[in-house]
């Protein structure tokens, strides 16, 4: 009598501890997508032109202008030092070179000693930025990191991404066809 109930006991301990984590998940996914909904929201409209900024070159320490970027499809890929995810995508940069790459753009929200050990395997066909405020960041009206911003060659906005690897930002940089009407983005 004594083990059915103690056996009862735990199959009850365990079927609650599942529904926990079932319910822990779904808060997690609700918090994703809400997440994503309000950057979608709060972001600066596609075909809208660029913001200019200045920022500084991280391994020549020259003041970079943004509109060098004209005249090249470009990636700028906004990272943060304190960031996990920021720590993969510029992980994934090790051992990697050619010309795919010039046309991908980091820029570190951090003081410069953490953007150098962040960037420090990155090849030197990227382009390094960096800067120790929100400012950049504010004028693109990001809210986290890593966000990826797709710029076209005349310095207009194509597309807002989730940087999730370095795969997907040599990906953005294929020809994009933009559909005005239902403002999808397809590579070509």
């Amino acid at each position: 009598m004594f083990a059915s109930t103690y056996a009862l006991l735990w199959v009850v301990v365990l079927f609650q501890a599942f529904v926990i984590v079932v319910l822990a998940r779904q808060m997690v996914q609700l918090r994703l997508h809400d997440s994503s909904q309000t950057q979608a929201r709060n972001t600066l409209p596609l075909e809208s032109e660029a913001p200019k900024f200045q920022a500084r070159n991280l391994r020549t320490g020259e003041i970079f202008d943004s509109m060098a970027l004209r005249g090249r499809r470009t990636v700028l890929c906004f990272l943060s030092a304190e960031c996990h995810a920021c720590r993969k995508v510029a992980g994934d940069f090790i051992g990697l070179t050619g010309p795919s790459l010039q046309g991908i753009v980091l820029y570190c929200n951090a003081a410069q000693d953490a953007c150098r050990r962040l960037l420090s395997a990155v090849p030197e066909d990227v382009l390094l930025l960096m800067s120790k405020g929100d400012d950049v960041p504010a004028l693109f009206q990001l809210s986290g990191f890593p966000t990826a911003v797709v710029l076209d060659e005349n310095g207009r906005i194509l597309a807002f991404r989730t940087a999730s690897g370095v795969a997907d930002l040599i990906a953005e940089l294929q020809p994009v066809h933009v559909h005005q009407h239902e403002r999808k983005l397809e590579i070509a």
